[in-house]
């Protein structure tokens, strides 16, 4: 069973009465807290789907939704470079081999061009390390809220900002993930219409699997047979798997899925898991 979200309460109060400055506690399971001093609150909205926030910390700036930190200006590329680096790299391999078996001697020695799917991933930083690849030509990103994205590019332009945002390369689609897989995977009653696009990795860069939340169903094996309908042959897929080392059973319920689907899955100790 999954955590519910209910066990995870982020407040931002006073410390103690002799210490006038505000603390985020953020509850990562029952029983494990963790408390750290704001330095600055730069914004506090509210979209039709979450509470956001930017604040200041020692960690510098902090993305939260709903209370719960998304990623911080020291460190968010440990999680942006894993969750993408290796998936792409085995994906180009992958491809490259295929093309080996289909094509020309001259096709098979060139990089292989790829088209990627990002599900979520509104800071940008996700797209920003795709984008880094010559060899993608095409991303596709669905992020859900709006907001989350016009926030990142006035608050975290480090985090990837205009420069990815405006690169002809990325397709910003607003919009449930879940929905957009569904809507383009080709089902057997199907009757006509255009072939939908096969992609060549496709990165799950969405909250953490808590029970209810909003980005639970993008981790049940119902989704992950839909994307795999989605992927080239030779395509890979990553999601993000939240803290397996602090929250076992949220990396367990994501990996059993991926085994439900795929012949193999992969988990990496940075908490993103390759297929």
């Amino acid at each position: 069973m999954a955590p519910n979200p209910k066990d995870y309460i982020t407040t931002i109060g006073s410390h103690d009465p002799d210490d006038s400055g505000e603390y985020l506690k953020e509850v990562i399971v029952p029983g494990l807290n963790y408390e750290i001093k704001v330095n600055k609150v730069h914004l506090k909205t509210k979209s039709p789907f979450q509470e956001i926030q930017i604040i200041d910390t020692c960690f510098g700036k902090t993305l939260l939704t709903d209370g719960l930190t998304q990623s911080t200006q020291v460190d968010e590329f440990i999680y942006s470079e894993s969750l993408v680096h290796p998936a792409l790299v085995l994906c180009a391999q992958r491809r490259k081999q295929e093309l080996a078996t289909t094509s020309s001697n001259t096709q098979a020695q060139s990089m292989p061009k790829l088209t990627v799917l990002i599900g979520g991933g509104g800071e940008l930083a996700t797209a920003r390390e795709v984008l880094k690849y010559p060899c993608v030509e095409k991303v596709v990103m669905v992020e859900i809220d709006s907001m989350v994205v016009d926030v990142s590019r006035k608050y975290l332009p480090e985090w990837g900002g205009d420069n990815v945002y405006n690169d002809p390369r990325l397709e910003l689609i607003i919009g449930d993930a879940y929905e957009y897989v569904a809507a383009n995977t080709p089902r057997s009653n199907d009757s006509g219409g255009g072939s939908p696009t096969l992609f060549d990795a496709i990165i799950m860069d969405i909250s953490d699997p808590v029970e209810a939340g909003p980005g639970f169903a993008l981790y049940t094996k119902e989704f992950f047979e839909l994307a795999s309908k989605r992927l080239k042959p030779s395509g890979v897929i990553v999601t993000q798997a939240g803290m397996a080392e602090i929250v076992p059973a949220s990396s367990r319920t994501s990996m059993n899925c991926h085994y439900g689907v795929w012949s193999s899955a992969d988990g990496q100790n940075t908490n993103e898991e390759v297929s």
